[in-house]
C-alpha cells in the first residue's frame, strides 16, 4: 500500500483536504534539488560551487597529467565542468517554474482538487525510471556524438594519415586526447571519461525532462483546458514556462560554442544547429493544440454575431421597405454594438503568450547567430 505523503513545498494541500498518495516515486533529480533546497542560501550558490569543484579537480589532475602547463585553464575543461551542475540547476529552477505555471493555470484547469493535485505532482515530478534508465540511453547516444566529433576532427585525420595511424581506433584516440585535452596518464583519461559520462547522463536526464514537459503543456492544453477567449491570462502561465525552458537550451548552445577544438567539426555545428531548433520547437509546438483550440473559438464567437448582424440587418432592410422608422435607433443600436464585439473578438490574440515573452525568446535565440556573423565579419576584416 502507498504511504500518503504531502506534495512538494510549491503545491502546499489547503486545510482539512486528504493527504495526496502520489502515482509513482519521485526521481534522483527531484529528490537531490529537495535535498538542496532543505539547504541554508540560496540554491544557485550550491550548484556553482558544484561547478567549480569539478573544474579545479579537472584541471588539477591534467596539470599533473602535462595536458597543459600548470596554471593554464582550459575553456573546454570549464565548459565540461559546469555541464553536470548547470543541467541539475537547470532542472531545479524548472521544476519551480513549472509550480508556479501550474498555479496560475488554475483558474483554466478542468476538474477538482485532487484531479489538480494530481495534474500538478505529475507536471513536476520526473518518474524515477524514467530518469535513469532513459537519462543513460540519451546520454549513451551523446557519447557516441562525441566519438564521432572526436573521429571527425580534422587535426587528428591529418594526423592519423602522416603518421600512417588510419585504424579507426588510432584515429579516434588521437581526436579524443586532441578534441577533450587529454593528458598521456591513466588518470587523465579516467577523470576526462567520468566527466562525460556525468555529462552526458545528467544531460541525457535534463533532455528526457524537457520532452517530457513540453508534451505534458500540449495534453494539458489539449485535455484539461477550459477555454474562454475573454481569459487568456491562465493560458499565458504554460508558456512563460515553455520559453524559459527555450532560453536555457540556448545557453547550453553558449556553452557548446565556445569549445574552439568541439566547433572545428562538422558534428560541433550539427549539434548547436540541432539544439537551436529543437529549442525553437520546444517552445512553439506545445502551443500549436491551444492555439488551433482558441481559433475555433474565435471563429464560433464571430460566426454568432454574423447571424446576429445578418438578422439584424433583414430586420432593418424590411422597416425600411415598409416605412416602418419607429424603432430604427435602437436597431442602429444594436448593429452598432454588435459591429463593436465583431472587432474586438476579432483581434483578441490566439497564441497563448505575452508580446514580451516572444520578444526575449527571439532576442535569445538570435543573439548567438548575431554574435557568430560579426566574428566571422570581423575575421575577415583582419585577415585581408
Amino acid at each position: 500500500m502507498k504511504k500518503p505523503v504531502k506534495p512538494r513545498r510549491s503545491l502546499p494541500v489547503p486545510k482539512g483536504a486528504p493527504l495526496f498518495v502520489p502515482p509513482y516515486f519521485p526521481s534522483w533529480v527531484d529528490r537531490f534539488t529537495a535535498f538542496v533546497d532543505r539547504l541554508p542560501g540560496p540554491p544557485w550558490a550550491y550548484y556553482a560551487a558544484m561547478g567549480v569543484t569539478l573544474y579545479l579537480g579537472t584541471a588539477a589532475v591534467q596539470w599533473g597529467s602535462g595536458a597543459y602547463p600548470v596554471g593554464v585553464l582550459s575553456r573546454g575543461h570549464a565548459v565540461g565542468a559546469f555541464l553536470t551542475p548547470f543541467a541539475l540547476g537547470l532542472m531545479h529552477y524548472l521544476d519551480g517554474v513549472a509550480a508556479s505555471a501550474i498555479k496560475s493555470f488554475r483558474p483554466a484547469l478542468r476538474g477538482g482538487e485532487n484531479s489538480y493535485h494530481r495534474l500538478a505532482y505529475i507536471f513536476t515530478t520526473l518518474p524515477s525510471r524514467l530518469a535513469v534508465v532513459g537519462g543513460l540511453l540519451v546520454g549513451l547516444a551523446g557519447l557516441m556524438l562525441a566519438g564521432g566529433a572526436a573521429y571527425l576532427l580534422p587535426t587528428t585525420a591529418s594526423l592519423g594519415a602522416a603518421e600512417g595511424g588510419r585504424d579507426v581506433l588510432s584515429v579516434l584516440n588521437r581526436g579524443f586526447v586532441a578534441l577533450f585535452e587529454v593528458g598521456p596518464t591513466p588518470a587523465s583519461y579516467a577523470v576526462t571519461l567520468a566527466v562525460l559520462v556525468l555529462n552526458w547522463w545528467t544531460g541525457g536526464t535534463l533532455v528526457l525532462h524537457t520532452i517530457r514537459r513540453l508534451i505534458l503543456v500540449a495534453r494539458i492544453y489539449k485535455r484539461h483546458t477550459n477555454v474562454d477567449l475573454f481569459r487568456q491570462g491562465p493560458l499565458y502561465a504554460l508558456s512563460r514556462l515553455t520559453a524559459q525552458t527555450t532560453i536555457g537550451a540556448v545557453f547550453v548552445v553558449y556553452g557548446i560554442a565556445t569549445v574552439p577544438t568541439y566547433m572545428a567539426t562538422r558534428v560541433g555545428y550539427v549539434t548547436v544547429a540541432m539544439i537551436v531548433v529543437l529549442a525553437f520547437a520546444s517552445f512553439a509546438l506545445p502551443l500549436v493544440g491551444i492555439h488551433r483550440v482558441l481559433v475555433g473559438e474565435k471563429d464560433r464567437l464571430l460566426e454568432g454575431i454574423a447571424d446576429r448582424l445578418r438578422s439584424t440587418g433583414a430586420e432593418l432592410h424590411r422597416r425600411i421597405d415598409q416605412n416602418l422608422y419607429r424603432g430604427m435607433d435602437e436597431l442602429n443600436k444594436a448593429m452598432a454594438g454588435l459591429e463593436i464585439e465583431r472587432n474586438m473578438i476579432a483581434a483578441m490574440p490566439t497564441w497563448p503568450w505575452q508580446p514580451d515573452t516572444l520578444r526575449t525568446l527571439l532576442i535569445a535565440l538570435l543573439l548567438p547567430v548575431a554574435v557568430w556573423v560579426t566574428q566571422v565579419l570581423l575575421q575577415r576584416v583582419l585577415l585581408t
